[in-house]
């Protein structure tokens, strides 16, 4: 821009050096650091109107130029003034400049499209673009201007990376470029990914550095290119995935029963003429024939076995021999099973029976379930035959019949008994004081229980009488209530359905200990007591201690009933309590089981309950033998035969008048009870030639394991 004419011939000689230095300026920083701050000398030629430093920038890098304000190096009118970077102060301001709010001649810079004043410290991008530098002048008027001016530009370049914009819509993809001021190509192709106005591919990749990328594309998703499926049905496989390959994805769906000829294709999905995308999977399925059903051949010889196979059009073969009860050499199963769908011409293996013997496995200390388990993988069948009691774990083998490491035919049954806990006797504790009556129960084993309070003359706390007795049977771990010895007693109060407070201040109240002893399931509201111990109104000594229970909400989980069929009554009464169930003896029944051992529960084992419920049982009728009958017909025989067996001949002698001989009373030697049912008769005679003695029991009123009972005595002779 032509202000003034002013001239100065040091001043023209410092723009001819500042125009040389300016045109060996380099415009282009190669060697520029990413994060590191990177020094450009720069040269800027008044007469240019912009001077491209080559130096990109993006939104957050940090830029400082550094120039000398003052020193005359360049001047905006041929033999004008010479000035420095702060343009001409004298002049001021003048409208129509790049920027008419910055002084005429000052230092200007562009960033992109954007002019701004070059500040005077580090400042922050605040755009993308190219870097360059100018002399604030009217646009078009530069052609006068003389001299240069020198400037250092420092800069740091912040990691910038590619955003990903493939997956967005073309729009999103551009408006996201936008704020890095990029603008790139756009190209459109087909896409099976993606769908029609989403960018399906982009350049550069996501995640590259993009200071110093200059090429910038992106390619639209035109949608899925859809081509028809081809009728490839009644081809054969081969030649159907040829002709589906051809731009589609063959893929076998599977065989089905058909009428078309084995092995050719019976349908598609999609059907034939269907539009779909180009790479699309295909699914088709073959035609089989009709299937055959295996027959039953178990039990049949084997010549016999494969006739009737290959009749069906099916291959028989040998899988070998196992032990079997079957007759030996027959069939004892097949695979594919009797009855199983296949294809003609497929392969039944076939099994045969051969007499097998097997070792008794040791069971001896296993658990129940688990010995009864080993016994039939064994292929032996396992029989429940009582208890014993042992100072082994409960429910544990304590014996078999055969013992281990007999060996007996497949099949066999092997009786086992189990072991139940040896009963303790209650010890006295009467008169003892409760803290060492407790022990002395508690080394027992068993679980004292204070029952509540007698008013005695004994010495205070002191156990007055025990439940059950001293002295008796139970089992270990029973519980046993004792009452101790007080001047004077205090019923528990009722506190079922109050709130914990109010049960404490009750009892508080009444002079007795409350405490708390757990919470449990209930049907009483939440947060209520549901029980004491000692229970409410039992009679209890002053201060004695009494436990609370509080309702809680929810449920326990449930149980499943044991099997305990076989075990004794006391073993199955541990077992049901080890689950938390309530044993409860319903009779006894005649029974296979030994005697007293249960027979069945209700609910029968494997059925689930709630905790707590209560488990009827049944136990098989003790089984007596009347041994007493048998003596009886024993001695009976005996007096018969001595009385009629012949006695050796007297001398002569006159003979006696005739009397008749009676035979003496076959009741006098014993006693026999009237429900023996026992009759003796006889006749007055000596000469018996033959003697018949024979003893019966009527069997319908016993029950025996001996062959023949006994039901009556009777002794004739002929």
């Amino acid at each position: 821009m032509r202000f003034a004419s002013r001239r100065d011939s040091s001043s023209s000689t410092l723009a001819v050096m500042l125009l040389i230095a300016g045109a060996l300026a380099p415009h282009r920083v190669a060697w520029a650091q990413i994060g590191q701050e990177n020094i450009l000398p720069f040269t800027v030629n008044a007469a240019t109107e912009w001077n491209d430093t080559g130096v990109d920038l993006l939104p957050g890098d940090q830029l400082l130029v550094r120039s000398n304000p003052t020193a005359p190096q360049w001047t905006y009118a041929t033999g004008g003034t010479l000035f420095g970077s702060s343009g001409d102060v004298a002049s001021g301001i003048r409208p129509g400049t790049q920027l008419p709010s910055v002084t005429l001649g000052a230092l200007i810079q562009r960033i992109g499209d954007r002019v701004m004043p070059v500040a005077t410290g580090y400042v922050t991008v605040p755009r993308a673009g190219r870097l360059a530098f100018g002399m604030n002048d009217v646009s078009g008027t530069f052609s006068d201007n003389r001299g240069s001016l020198e400037v250092t530009v420092a800069y740091v370049q912040r990691p910038v990376k590619m955003p990903l914009v493939v997956g967005l819509t073309q729009a999103e993809a551009l408006a996201q470029l936008k704020q890095y001021r990029i603008a790139p190509a756009i190209d459109q192709d087909f896409s099976n990914e993606h769908a029609a106005g989403v960018v399906s591919a982009q350049e550069p990749d996501p995640g590259t550095e993009l200071h110093g990328v200059s090429t910038f594309r992106i390619v639209v998703s035109s949608g899925p290119q859809l081509i028809p499926v081809p009728d490839v049905v009644g081809a054969t496989e081969a030649s159907a995935r040829a002709i589906l390959g051809d731009g589609l994805n063959p893929n076998l769906g599977g065989s089905e029963i058909s009428t078309q000829t084995p092995g050719t294709v019976t349908r598609t999905a999609p059907p034939a003429g269907a539009q779909v995308p180009l790479n699309s999977v295909v699914n088709y399925w073959v035609a089989e024939p009709q299937p055959i059903v295996v027959p039953n051949v178990i039990g049949m010889p084997a010549q016999d076995a494969a006739g009737v196979l290959l009749n069906s059009q099916l291959v028989p073969r040998n899988a070998g021999a196992e032990t079997s009860t079957n007759t030996p050499g027959t069939v004892t199963r097949t695979l594919p099973t009797p009855g199983t769908q296949v294809q003609q011409g497929s392969v039944v293996k076939l099994w045969f029976a051969e007499p097998g013997h097997v070792i008794v496995p040791p069971v001896v200390g296993m658990p129940q379930a688990n010995a009864a388990a080993r016994l039939t993988n064994a292929k032996l069948r396992p029989i429940p035959a009582g208890a014993d009691k042992s100072n082994n774990p409960p429910g544990t083998v304590t014996r078999t019949s055969p013992p281990p490491g007999i060996n007996v035919l497949v099949d066999s049954g092997v009786m086992y008994w189990v072991a139940e806990p040896m009963p303790v006797n209650v010890p006295n504790v009467v008169g003892l004081s409760e803290k060492i009556a407790v022990q002395r129960l508690r080394q027992t084993p068993l679980r004292p229980k204070l029952a509540g309070a007698d008013e005695s003359e004994n010495p205070q706390g002191t156990v007055t009488r025990i439940e059950p007795e001293a002295g008796r049977q139970v089992e270990r771990e029973s519980e046993v209530r004792y009452w101790v010895a007080t001047t004077t007693t205090i019923s528990v109060p009722p506190v079922r359905g109050l709130t914990p407070e109010e049960a404490e201040r009750r009892l508080q109240t009444l002079r007795l200990q409350s405490n708390l002893g757990g919470k449990e399931t209930s049907d009483s509201p939440p947060g209520t007591v549901t029980r004491t111990e000692p229970p409410e109104n039992t009679p209890v000594a002053p201060g004695s201690e009494v436990k609370y229970w509080v309702a809680e909400s929810g449920s326990e989980p449930p149980v499943i009933v044991p099997d305990v069929k076989g075990l004794s009554s006391d073993s199955a009464i541990h077992q049901l309590k080890e689950k938390q169930l309530q044993p409860k003896l319903e009779g006894a029944e005649k029974s296979e089981y030994p005697a007293k051992s249960v027979t069945r529960t209700d609910p029968p084992a494997e059925t689930q309950v709630q905790r707590h419920s209560e488990v009827k049982y049944w136990i098989a009728r003790e089984k007596k033998f009347p041994w007493w009958l048998v003596g009886c017909g024993v001695l009976a025989a005996i007096a018969a035969i001595a009385y009629f067996w012949p006695k050796p001949s007297p001398p002569p002698s006159p003979p006696p008048p005739e009397e008749p001989v009676v035979p003496p009373d076959f009741s006098a030697g014993f006693h026999l009870p009237p429900k023996a049912g026992i009759k003796f008769a006889s006749e007055p005679k000596r000469e018996l030639p033959d003697l018949t003695v024979s003893v019966v029991i009527n069997p319908g009123e016993f029950e025996f394991l001996t062959p023949i009972p006994i039901e009556k005595i009777e002794v004739r002779h002929d």
